[in-house]
């Protein structure tokens, strides 16, 4: 008979041979996918080398079984010919009964070899969905593989994923405004000279800025070429003007 650990064993290495696919291989290098290949191939080798010790067996024991049941037959022809005891039957059902309890052994043996067969061509029929299974494995691997090299082409690369585009929608309007102010020199007019010294120091009281703020201003701000010019005698834009600075 086949030792029943063997079969279990065999049943035990078919169910640890299994890989599992990264979602983001790109992510995790090219060395992890790389194992994941390899580990993938020695798999489906051991597996080829199972298939290839069961397939042997196999034919081991249909071969015996088929010489065991032609041993049989020839020998039930001539117990039912020749010997005198199973000759004795009153019919062909007793002489039949009589000659295969004579050859009980036989009987036993080729159950056994029976048994042998059926439990072999299970374990061959789980070791070919397992080699089917792994070949998939190898596969999708590949497309794994292409779908980086995809990825690299767009920008990609090994280590971390594709660069992110993504832009803070408030960013634009604060660089507009620094690019701006860096543009457009402030001068100061002369009769603003009071009130800035004045603006300037922390502790100086607002009566005293607003009264050294003269009643005509003609220019506060030279402009950029490319922005407008803004001109105003009014004391409330003037105290908008010297807030901003």
């Amino acid at each position: 008979m086949l030792d029943p650990s063997h079969i279990e064993g065999m049943y035990t290495s078919l169910g640890a041979m299994h890989v599992e696919l990264d979602a983001d291989p790109l992510e995790l290098g090219p060395k992890r996918l790389n194992a994941k290949i390899a580990e993938c191939r020695g798999m489906l080798s051991r597996c080829e080398k199972i298939f290839l010790d069961v397939s042997q067996s196999l034919h081991r024991y249909k071969r015996e079984h088929r010489a065991a049941s032609a041993d049989f037959k020839l020998r039930m022809r001539d117990l039912l010919t020749n010997d005198p005891e199973v000759r004795m039957g009153r019919n062909v059902t007793d002489r039949e009964a009589i000659a295969a309890n004579k050859m009980r052994p036989e009987a036993e043996e080729i159950d056994r070899l029976t048994a042998c067969v059926e439990d072999l061509e299970a374990v061959i029929t789980v070791v070919r969905t397992k080699r089917a299974d792994l070949k998939d494995i190898q596969g999708r691997l590949k497309d794994q593989l292409k779908v980086c090299q995809e990825e690299i082409s767009l920008g990609g690369r090994w280590g971390r994923g594709q660069p992110s585009l993504r832009r803070d929608p408030g960013s634009d309007s604060v660089n507009a405004l620094l690019g701006e102010l860096s543009h457009t020199p402030r001068v100061m007019d002369e009769n603003l000279g009071p009130a800035v010294e004045l603006l300037g120091d922390p502790t100086t009281p607002t009566d005293r800025v607003l009264e050294a703020l003269p009643d005509e201003v003609p220019v506060l701000i030279t402009p950029h070429p490319d922005t407008e010019v803004f001109t105003d005698e009014g004391i409330d834009d003037i105290l908008d003007i010297l807030g901003a600075l």
